[in-house]
C-alpha cells in the first residue's frame, strides 16, 4: 500500500464517517426504513435465503428493519463474529429474534460464540457489507481493520455469492482509492436508490 493510498483513505474516512455521525436517530430511522423499502424490492433480495447483514455501529445505516423483514419472510439472517482463532477474520453465526448478543471488543454485539455453529460463507446466497465510503464503480472503503477483506476473499469469485454495501446516499463519493486486496462490490443500496455495477462479480 502506497504513503498516498494511506494518507487518502484515512482523510475520507474522517470526512464521511463524521457526515455520518451528524444524522439525527430519527434520520437514520428514516434511512433505515427507506433501504427497507429499496431492498425489498431487488431480485437478490427476492431470491436469497442465506443473508448475512451486520449490527449498525458508527453512523452506519440500520440493517435491523430488513432483518426483521427478512425473518417475517422465513429467510435466514446470519451475522458477523470476530473470530478469536484467526485474528482479523469474521465467522458467520445465525441469527434469529431470541438470539442472545454480546459486544465484541469493538462494542458491536454480535452473537454467542459456540451457541450454533458457523455458517460457511460460501453457502451464503447475499452478504450485505457495511462500508464507509463507495463511488460508482463499486469500489469500497471499510473501517481500516480489513476484516471483510480477509473473510471474503476465497469467495469473492464465486458468482452465486452476491455482495452488496449498505449505505447512506451521502457517503457516495466521485472515486475510492484502492488496494488489490479491497472486495470490490456487486451493487450498493443506500436510503435512496440501488446501484449495480459492471466491474464484475465482486471484483
Amino acid at each position: 500500500m502506497s504513503t498516498t493510498t494511506v494518507v487518502k483513505k484515512k482523510q475520507l474516512r474522517q470526512q464521511l464517517r463524521s457526515l455520518r455521525q451528524q444524522l439525527s436517530p430519527e434520520q437514520q430511522q428514516q434511512a433505515a426504513i427507506n433501504l427497507v423499502r429499496i431492498v425489498s424490492q431487488e431480485s437478490v433480495w427476492l431470491h436469497s435465503q442465506h443473508i448475512a447483514v451486520y449490527s449498525s455501529n458508527d453512523g452506519e445505516i440500520s440493517p435491523q428493519p430488513l432483518a426483521e423483514l427478512g425473518w417475517q419472510l422465513g429467510k435466514n439472517i446470519y451475522l458477523p463474529v470476530i473470530d478469536d482463532n484467526r485474528p482479523g477474520h469474521l465467522l458467520f453465526l445465525p441469527w434469529q429474534p431470541d438470539t442472545l448478543l454480546s459486544c465484541n471488543r469493538f462494542g458491536i454485539p454480535e452473537p454467542k460464540k459456540f451457541a450454533s455453529e458457523p455458517f460457511n460463507p460460501s453457502q451464503l446466497d447475499l452478504i450485505l457489507l457495511p462500508l464507509v465510503g463507495f463511488d460508482a464503480q463499486g469500489r469500497r472503503l471499510g473501517m481500516g481493520g480489513g476484516f471483510y477483506d480477509r473473510a471474503l476473499k476465497d469467495i469473492a469469485s464465486l458468482s452465486s455469492v452476491y455482495m452488496a454495501g449498505l449505505a447512506h446516499s451521502i457517503q457516495q463519493v466521485s472515486f475510492i482509492p484502492t488496494d488489490n486486496w479491497d472486495l470490490s462490490l456487486s451493487a450498493v443500496f443506500t436510503d435512496q436508490a440501488a446501484m449495480t455495477f459492471s466491474l464484475g462479480r465482486n471484483g
